[in-house]
């Protein structure tokens, strides 16, 4: 099939997206009658081809600008496509809106950037939703939202993303589900996109992923501090439903941008705010995690010290993170001889496929990586 060409190397990969491309623009102009086999399609319904939205996500975080436009058009032509419907969509708990700093901020505290900015997003229609009072949407209306952010990070100025980003971003947040999407297994691939809590975070992933590594440095500043700034705490079970793959890979490479790190080493303090954040979101991200289960991440996060090239700053959130995933005060943690016991355990568990010897091997490696700055005071910090 088509979508199995996307396994097969990059030149394979562009012509799928080029074949799905030309499929999906038929299908919408209505000439089905062109493509050969359309009056069998009923028997193959991509929507529910759960490899497809995986590739799709894929294609959005491509460093290939070009394969990020052919992945958006796709998804968004498909989209238009798709029929929504009411079946098997939920509608979401109602849940005032909480937690992220900036969200109350009154009409004379607006400066003229903002409301210069909020005019002509009213002229592109993000207004329309931004001011929308519903707390509760469908799968439709948080498609729609998706869409409107990433296109945002693609083709709108820094000023309309900082008009918007925060405020789409907790409406997104915001609208889980009223019933876990597991507890529904008649739900096929479609529906999980965005009628789940796992489906809403891999989608939200995509978001900041993308915002991290976007060419503007204030835009990747606001859409850290979005995710930093997010009152994990309040909301009991969703740090853990973010992707441990988002978690390993692009955020703590996120976290190494110097520019989330301003005041770093500013009169000998060797901290930021978004170290800081970030100590909190992996201190929640942790939490909830079994003594094996925590110590094959710390073994993870430390992994990443031989895997990438990290700067004084980056160095030093890996570090606060580790020490933050690694010291919770559980009352059901065992004390430190015990842990290490439980981690010779784990030497036999495939699904975590870490010893004792690699543990402590990558301990010392990063311990070694930050000898190598000239700061004393650095190096003891770290």
């Amino acid at each position: 099939s088509c979508v199995s060409l996307f396994s097969l190397g990059r030149p394979e990969r562009l012509d799928a997206y080029d074949i799905l491309s030309l499929y999906f623009s038929v299908l919408k102009s209505g000439h089905q009658g062109a493509i050969p086999g359309a009056d069998e399609v009923q028997n193959f319904d991509l929507r529910n081809v759960a490899e497809f939205w995986d590739e799709l996500r894929r294609g959005l975080v491509d460093k290939d600008s070009s394969v990020r436009k052919q992945a958006f058009y796709v998804l968004k032509t498909s989209l238009s496509i798709f029929s929504f419907g009411n079946d098997g969509s939920q509608r979401c708990s109602g849940r005032s809106p909480a937690a992220l700093p900036g969200q109350d901020k009154s009409n004379a505290a607006v400066t003229k950037k903002e409301r210069w900015a909020n005019k002509e997003a009213k002229s592109l229609g993000v207004e329309e939703i931004k001011q929308s009072d519903e707390q509760c949407s469908s799968g439709q209306d948080r498609w729609k939202v998706f869409l409107l952010l990433y296109e945002m990070l693609q083709e709108f100025g820094t000023h309309l993303v900082e008009a918007a980003w925060t405020h789409q971003v907790l409406l997104l947040f915001e609208s889980t589900p009223q019933s876990d999407y597991l507890n529904h297994t008649s739900y096929r691939a479609f529906h999980a996109q965005m009628e789940s809590v796992e489906g809403i975070f891999n989608w939200m992933t995509v978001l900041w992923e993308r915002g991290f590594t976007q060419d503007n440095p204030q835009v990747r500043c606001l859409v850290m501090q979005s995710f930093l700034d997010i009152e994990w705490e309040r909301y009991k079970g969703y740090a853990q439903m973010v992707p441990r793959g988002f978690v390993l890979g692009p955020l703590i490479r996120g976290l190494n941008d110097v520019v989330h790190h301003k005041d770093f080493g500013v009169g000998g303090v060797y901290n930021s705010e978004a170290i800081k954040g970030a100590e909190r979101f992996f201190s929640n991200y942790a939490r909830k995690l079994t003594i094996r289960e925590r110590l094959h991440l710390v073994w993870s996060l430390a992994s990443a010290a031989k895997q990438d090239s990290f700067g004084r700053p980056g160095l030093m959130t890996l570090a606060f993170c580790i020490a933050s995933c690694a010291c919770q005060s559980d009352t059901h943690d065992l004390p430190c001889g015990s842990a290490v016991n439980e981690l010779a355990k784990c030497n036999g568990d495939t699904s975590i496929a870490v010893n004792t010897v690699d543990f402590l091997d990558a301990l010392w490696i990063l311990s070694e990586r930050s000898k190598h700055h000239f700061n004393p005071k650095y190096r003891l910090k770290g």
